[in-house]
C-alpha cells in the first residue's frame, strides 16, 4: 500500500493590517521582514474623540523602511487634549519590494475614497488586491478595483456598499487597496 503524506504550511500574509499603540512619550517602532518595507496606512495621535491626523508626518518618516521609530509626543504631533496623556495610534502593512503602499478610506458611507497614483511617465497602476469591510469580516473587491484602476495613471475608488457589498450592517468599514506601479 502507498502512502503519500502532504504537508500545508500556511503563512500569514505579510500585507496585512499590522497596528501600533503607544501612549505619549513611549516609542512606537515598525518593523517588516528582509524584502519588504513598511507601507504606512492611517496615523492618528490623541484620545478618545480628539485625534489628529498624524498619517502624512508619519509617513514621511517610516515608508519604504524596513524599521522605523516614531516618538508619541506632543512636539511631534502638537497637542490635541490638553492635559491628557494621549496614544499614537498607526496602521501600517510590510509591501515586497516594489509594492506600493496599501491604501485605506476608513470612513462613514459616501464619504471616503481610497486613492491610487503612480508617478513617472510610463507607470501604471496594477492591482495586486482590494477587500472592503472590518474586523474579521471583509468582501474581496480585488476584480471590481482592477477593472477601475488597472491601467491608468491615476485612480479613486469610493469606500461605498453598493460596490462591495455590505460585510459589516450598520458599521463604518475600510477599503484596503495594495497595488503597482508598472511600466
Amino acid at each position: 500500500m502507498l502512502v503519500i503524506a502532504v504537508l500545508m504550511f500556511c503563512v500569514p500574509s505579510l500585507s496585512a493590517l499590522r497596528e501600533s499603540d503607544v501612549e505619549e512619550g513611549k516609542t512606537s517602532i515598525l518593523n517588516c521582514p528582509a524584502q519588504y518595507k513598511i507601507s504606512l496606512i492611517d496615523a492618528k495621535y490623541g484620545l478618545h474623540n480628539r485625534f489628529v491626523t498624524a498619517t502624512k508626518k508619519a509617513a514621511a518618516l517610516c515608508n519604504g523602511k524596513k524599521q522605523c521609530s516614531i516618538k508619541a509626543s506632543n512636539g511631534v504631533f502638537g497637542d490635541p487634549y490638553k492635559g491628557k496623556k494621549k496614544r499614537l495610534l498607526i496602521k501600517y502593512s510590510c509591501a515586497h519590494n516594489g509594492e506600493t503602499s496599501t491604501k485605506i478610506a476608513n470612513g462613514k458611507e459616501h464619504t471616503s475614497s481610497a486613492s491610487l497614483k503612480c508617478s513617472g511617465i510610463k507607470y501604471t497602476i496594477r492591482v495586486i488586491e482590494a477587500e472592503y469591510g472590518i474586523s474579521q469580516r471583509w468582501n474581496d473587491g480585488t476584480s471590481k478595483v482592477r477593472k477601475m484602476c488597472d491601467g491608468l495613471k491615476e485612480c479613486m475608488v469610493p469606500a461605498v456598499n453598493y460596490m462591495f457589498g455590505d460585510p459589516a450592517v450598520g458599521k463604518k468599514k475600510d477599503l484596503r487597496v495594495r497595488y503597482k506601479c508598472t511600466s
